[in-house]
């Protein structure tokens, strides 16, 4: 209570009503891919002082990709399950500009700070996805499957988010308008020797050497219906460590449930969990997340929506 008050917050409900649409043009100019967008929105708020007039979002920017590849028909390597491998190589250019106008919202106030604020800025993105993929499966039913994947990114703004310790730089593709603004570097690289398993890692660096994040893990589906899959994580702003686990399992054609627990490991014992069950139904499926965050002292609560092809 408090803290919501020095925040200049109460402890009655807020009510949220936000709209974002977004359209793309897709074009062919020679190898390249050209695709300019634009996307804009509104958010309104009642039950926060200060907060009066809607929020608008408005941007829009180009996308350049093409794509290059080479095959090597030879290969042959049924003990590694190899067989022809085709690389792909997929340079990408991405310019983006993001307005917001209306009255700034405290980040205390919102969804959720990591994906709910919205800022105004100019970003750059030059990106380079690597892949490497070949036919596995009986004959008559060989597929393709991607036995190597490397992507890189350069993520460049003209302003940047204040420095928090718990808060690498982060880049959303899909929703340029959230984000942490730092400019920094990603790496993500996976391996799958099997169509059950997959190893995989990432990183993120910032560019002043304030901030990093990186981590690696290991995902195993034994049967068509269970994953299992661990992941650790380090944070070297604040030296965290954390180790996730995740058990997924379909019940039948309609149910399905996740368990997740995590550990901090610095400090040696248990940090969270949080169980997602979800219904499948012929138009849409609906999700239900509970959980508890021990380290914050939450309950965590939430429910979703998703309408079959969106």
């Amino acid at each position: 209570d408090a803290w919501l008050q020095d925040q200049g917050l109460g402890n009655g409900y807020v009510t949220r009503a936000h709209t974002r649409h977004e359209f793309r043009f897709a074009r062919s100019v020679g190898p390249f891919r050209v695709v300019p967008f634009v996307f804009g929105g509104a958010a309104w708020w009642d039950g926060i002082d200060g907060v009066s007039d809607p929020q608008g979002l408005l941007g829009g920017g180009v996308e350049i990709t093409t794509t290059l590849e080479r095959i090597y028909e030879d290969v042959e390597r049924p003990d590694l399950g190899l067989s022809r491998l085709r690389w792909l190589l997929e340079p990408s250019l991405t310019l983006t500009q993001v307005e917001i106008t209306g009255d700034s919202v405290n980040a205390a106030a919102a969804w959720d700070p990591l994906v709910e604020q919205r800022s105004a800025a100019s970003l750059l993105r030059l990106s380079l996805d690597q892949r490497v993929q070949t036919k596995r499966g009986p004959l008559g039913d060989r597929r393709t499957h991607d036995v190597l994947e490397l992507r890189t990114a350069l993520v460049l703004h003209d302003t940047e988010s204040p420095f928090d310790p718990t808060q690498p730089p982060r880049y959303d593709p899909l929703r340029p308008e959230y984000g942490i603004r730092r400019d920094h570097v990603e790496i993500r690289a996976f391996w799958n020797p099997g169509t059950s398993l997959s190893i995989g890692g990432e990183g993120v660096w910032d560019l002043d050497g304030e901030s990093s994040h990186v981590s690696a893990g290991v995902s195993w589906r034994p049967t068509a219906t269970l994953r299992t899959a661990a992941e650790y994580r380090k944070l070297r702003t604040d030296q965290t460590a954390f180790l996730d686990f995740t058990f997924e399992t379909g019940v039948n054609d309609l149910w399905a449930a996740a368990f997740r627990p995590r550990w901090n490991l610095d400090e040696g014992g248990f940090r969270a969990w949080s169980v997602l069950l979800s219904r499948t139904f012929p138009e849409a499926t609906a999700s239900l997340r509970f959980g508890r965050d021990q380290f914050r002292d939450e309950l965590i609560l939430g429910g979703s929506l998703q309408l079959l092809g969106q």
